[in-house]
């Protein structure tokens, strides 16, 4: 099949032009029994399939036109796009949506996927078995909370109009990309230390300068800077007059006064570097007063930025029983800790009798399981879990009595 095959697209509906002696809505059930009219529960009844003269009766030209309008619009729905939202009604008729199931919120850009079979619940209600399937990802809102950005490029000398922020494999180090006023793509890189020691030659932390020049270097240059190049791409520190023509002086710069460390006690999270030039102050943080702050380091940085996040299904849905366990097998891609968030309950009212979380391959550092002697059961954990290494993760469940339905449903996140 290619996408350039007609689509057999419906822009019209069957039967939309004809007359209404030609055409009929189809009931759910037959209007009067034994006179030959079709519905949804029978189709075309018996006595269509009987020959007149033994009693039977015609089929109607206008159910025929009835039934393909009916598919016709439910086609004609799905090929605009439209993936409907919860129907209670619709759910219960069919015995529940099934898991991996998708609808519609009722915001634009909003989907569910359900997280197990026979789901009956509202996506809308706390401890339902739907996931929003944008849990996972960073919106826009709140991108641009947590992190400055550059609407657009001015008209200052090389400003730098930001398009993208990623880890690069070229450079191995994360980098900035974006366009000058010019329109030409530039790629400001964020240097971790191992692209660091690529301009460096030495061993056991220590590094001999090498490749390092000073460029438009001249008396008083606004322009200069110290340049180490390697590989193509070049690392640049901003010499004081350079800095210092963004400083308001007599001349369009400042001479940097009162130089000074700010809280400057050994290992204090609030000590910083100032200096103060014709009224405007510079601070420079230190390692202490970053960390302090709780932003990321490099190496975070470096590590998680190739990281998905994992999620796990831990669900089970159990017929005619009294006991009955879900489980999830997988091996974790980074260490870190497993979030693990699940619900229990029956369709028969048996109070849980035991509800436990056992396995191998994690250690237990936060959580607890609530249930108090009734017929519903919730849990949450957080499991330390190491790279490479095998986990299995058990949710047991006992109840009082069998019931003709017992369903865990659950999620492991790894964050």
């Amino acid at each position: 099949m290619k996408q350039s095959d007609d689509g057999a697209l419906f822009g019209v509906l069957i039967g939309a032009g004809a007359a209404p002696s030609y055409i009929r809505s189809i009931p759910a059930n037959q209007d009067t029994a034994g006179d030959g009219s079709a519905s949804i529960g029978l189709g075309f009844p018996p006595e269509t399939f009987l020959s007149p003269s033994g009693g039977g009766k015609y089929t109607d030209g206008r159910d025929f036109n009835g039934f393909l309008n009916l598919l016709s619009r439910a086609i004609q729905r799905l090929q605009a796009g439209y993936l409907g939202q919860f129907n209670a009604d619709f759910a219960n008729s069919i015995g529940g949506y099934p898991k991996g199931a998708i609808i519609a919120g009722s915001n634009a850009g909003e989907f569910f996927i359900s997280t197990a079979d026979s789901n009956v619940t509202d996506p809308s209600s706390a401890g339902s078995s739907w996931k929003n399937m944008m849990d996972d990802y960073a919106l826009q809102s709140w991108v641009s909370g947590n992190f400055v950005g550059t609407p657009a490029a001015t008209n200052g000398n090389n400003d730098l109009k930001i398009s993208s922020a990623a880890w690069g494999y070229g450079y191995s180090a994360p980098y900035l990309r974006g366009t000058d006023v010019s329109g030409e793509s530039k790629d400001y890189i964020l240097a971790t230390r191992d692209v660091l020691y690529s301009y460096f030659s030495g061993v056991n932390g220590n590094a001999t300068l090498s490749n390092l020049q000073g460029v438009n270097w001249t008396s008083d240059s606004i322009n200069s800077y110290v340049q180490v190049t390697a590989g193509g791409v070049s690392l640049a520190v901003p010499t004081l007059n350079y800095i210092g023509q963004y400083f308001v002086g007599g001349d369009g710069r400042a001479s940097m006064t009162n130089f000074q460390g700010v809280n400057w006690t050994e290992n204090n999270p609030q000590a910083y570097l100032q200096a103060t030039g014709d009224g405007i102050s510079m601070a420079i943080p230190t390692l202490s007063y970053i960390t302090g702050l709780g932003y990321a380091t490099q190496d975070w940085v470096k590590g998680y930025a190739q990281q998905p996040l994992g999620l796990y299904d831990v669900s089970i849905s159990a017929t005619n029983t009294q006991a009955t366990t879900a489980s999830a097998t997988f091996i974790p891609s980074r260490s870190g800790n497993i979030l693990l968030n699940f619900n229990a309950g029956n369709d028969s009212g048996q109070t849980i009798n035991a509800a436990t979380v056992t396995g191998s391959g994690f250690t237990k550092t936060a959580g607890g399981l609530n249930w108090s002697s009734s017929n519903v059961c919730a849990g949450t954990f957080i499991l330390q879990v190491v790279s490479g290494e095998s986990v299995n993760i058990d949710i047991n469940v006992v109840l009082n009595g069998t019931a003709s339905i017992l369903n865990i449903s659950g999620t492991a996140v790894l964050i």
